[in-house]
């Protein structure tokens, strides 16, 4: 993909639940998008099913802390259409060049994560916008979305 700085990449849309898991994205305090349903109480859901669906192509863009992140996404209203769906842009953080892997900052939009892990890049643990330094949230708190700094507010 080629894109300019704030550019719109694309839009996808998921079913909103409200229990997450591996590859949901918090949307709101408590609905959680959701291409790959989960099955019972096994939180390491198979997304192989989505690789080829426009619309679940997003559970397979990985994480980068704010400052390295190649995209990042805000949420869409769309539920004057459909209220059990939720839907998010994608914008490109810098100018992208083709072959440019697409990355976003998971701890803007998750509060704390039912699948934390470590980050290939940096080498620090991913679990959510709670377990932020203070410093950190300081930093992030201005991209992060309204449920983040409802949150964090509450907290």
């Amino acid at each position: 993909i080629r894109a300019s700085k704030h550019e719109l990449i694309y839009t996808f849309k998921a079913p909103l639940l409200l229990q997450r898991n591996r590859h949901s994205l918090q949307y709101s305090k408590t609905e959680h998008l959701s291409a790959v349903l989960q099955k019972g109480d096994n939180v390491f859901t198979d997304a192989s099913a989505v690789k080829s669906s426009g619309e679940g192509i997003w559970v397979f863009m990985n994480h980068a802390f704010h400052a390295e992140a190649s995209v990042y996404l805000r949420p869409v209203e769309y539920r004057h259409i459909d209220p059990s769906v939720g839907c998010v842009a994608v914008y490109a953080a810098k100018d992208l060049v083709p072959g440019e892997l697409l990355t976003f900052d998971y701890t803007l939009h998750e509060w704390e994560m039912s699948s934390p892990f470590r980050c290939i890049s940096s080498g620090r643990m991913v679990q959510g916008f709670k377990h932020l330094t203070e410093e950190e949230q300081h930093l992030a708190l201005p991209y992060a979305w309204a449920h983040v700094r409802q949150l964090h507010d509450e907290h």
